[in-house]
Formats: C-alpha cells, structure tokens, sequence
C-alpha cells in the first residue's frame, strides 16, 4: 500500500511539474491611451480590465496590464521590457522604424482623431501661411502637436518657420488666440474646436481622421502569439462584447494595417 502511495504521490507531482511547465509566462501590456495623471495606478489597470481579462481568456495566456504615461513611454520602448505596447501612432512608428517593433494594429477611435488647427482672429488664411507665425499647442511632444508639425512640413513650413509656444491644458489654447498671444492654435479635441467655431472662430484646416493610438510588440517576441494578439484585438470590434470592453479605454476598436499604410505614416511623420 505504501508503494502504491508513494507512486500515486510521485504521479500527481510529475502531473503538477508538467502543468507547470506547460504553462505560459505572462506577457505584459503597456497602455498609454486615457491614462492621465490625475488617476491613480489602480484606477487606470480597473479600466483596462475588461480588455485584459477578454484577452487572458480567448488567447490562454496571463496578461498583465501596465499603464504607461506619456513622458514615459520613449523609456519605456526604449527598455524594451514591456511585451505589448498602445501607445500613440507617431510614438509606435517611431518605435518600429528606430527600435524594431513589430506593428499589429491601429485603432479605430471614439473621438478626438483629426487634428483642428484654430486661426485668430488676424491668423493666416492657409497652413503655408503659418511661417513667421506664433502657433499654440498643448504638449511640446504631444500626438497633436506631432500630427501638426506633419501637416506644417506637407505644407512647406519647416520646423525652425514658426514659434511653437506650449501649454498643459488644451482648453488654454483658445484663450491664447482670443487676448491676442498667438495665431494659430491646435487641438485634437473636437469639442473645443466646435466651441471655436460656434463663437465665431475660423478653422483653418482639419485632418482627415487619424488613428491616434497603434498595437506594436516588442522586438524578439513569439511571432506566432503577437499575431493572435493582434488579429484578437481587431476581432474585437466586430461584436457589442468586445465594444464594451474596449470602449473604458477610449476606443471604438482596432483594424489591420494595410499594404504600405505603416511606411507612408512614417514618412509623414517623418521617420
């Protein structure tokens, strides 16, 4: 009896050792989209939870979420310790043409995904007009701001053309070109360029609608797996479950990258 015991113990620790073994590691998933500093750690993981725990079950591999702000994200790419990044477009084409990331998605947003470039009242008529001119922003590298010095280049105002001045908060901008402090202001708030236009403002130029934020991997990764995650993500916004938990997050869903798509929003970008 004794060595039947001692087999049936030395089998449920074989079985315990294999399923332990057959068990994968957690990935990791940084998110940067709606995470602010006016909510705690905890408040933003509880807003990504569906998200996450949707994922941990479809794909059968723990996921762990870490909210990164937005200072920290080149850290954060830079490391290369996150397994799984959302972060803004501009920061994840900079991290696969400069670090290796792999790109596997782009999100389909709720809102605030055209950049509005608002004109003072003695602003200029065109975007080629802005050279020599003072132009707002909120966040000296912020996706509006990256979006904006985009379209200034397309528009043959370089870099060193114009006078960027920078403020924290967006809804200042407008405040700025009403007391005569700047002439253009721009935003990828849709409400405030809305305000702008209903109190008379003129809206010199609005962008088609961008994805803002974009799925990419780190360099390394289980091929295979990020595929999943990947083609996971963008099932998701084809069914009101998956809508639901991805709309805490800011988003509407997410959608595959198309043929040469990734290539010509770096160079836009210019990356």
């Amino acid at each position: 009896m004794n060595r039947r015991l001692t087999l049936s113990g030395l089998a449920a620790a074989l079985a315990i050792a294999c399923a332990a073994q057959a068990a994968p590691d957690p990935i990791t998933l940084g998110v940067n989209a709606g995470v602010t500093t006016r909510d705690t750690i905890k408040a933003q993981s509880e807003k990504f939870a569906p998200l996450v725990q949707g994922a941990s079950r479809a794909l059968r591999v723990p996921i762990v979420i870490e909210p990164v702000r937005s200072p920290e994200v080149p850290k954060a790419v830079r490391e290369k310790r996150i397994d799984l990044l959302i972060i803004h477009t501009n920061a994840a084409l900079a991290a696969v043409t400069k670090e290796g990331y792999t790109l596997l998605a782009l999100s389909r947003d709720l809102k605030d995904d055209r950049v509005h470039f608002m004109a003072a009242k003695n602003g200029p008529a065109t975007v080629a007009g802005c050279k020599g001119k003072t132009i707002w922003t909120a966040g000296a590298r912020s996706y509006a701001t990256e979006v904006g010095r985009a379209v200034l280049r397309a528009n043959g105002v370089g870099s060193g053309e114009f006078d960027l001045k920078v403020t924290k908060y967006q809804d200042a901008i407008p405040f700025m070109l009403e007391n005569g402090f700047g002439d253009v202001g721009m935003t990828r708030v849709e409400s405030i360029a809305r305000a702008w236009e209903r109190q008379g403002g003129r809206i010199l130029h609005s962008t088609e609608r961008l994805p803002v934020y974009a799925l990419v991997a780190k360099p390394g990764s289980d091929a295979a797996l990020m595929k999943r995650v990947g083609d996971w993500m963008v099932s998701m916004s084809q069914t009101p479950e998956g809508e639901a938990a991805l709309a805490p997050g800011g988003f509407k869903g997410f959608r595959e990258v198309a043929a040469g798509e990734s290539e010509a929003l770096a160079r836009w970008f210019g990356l």
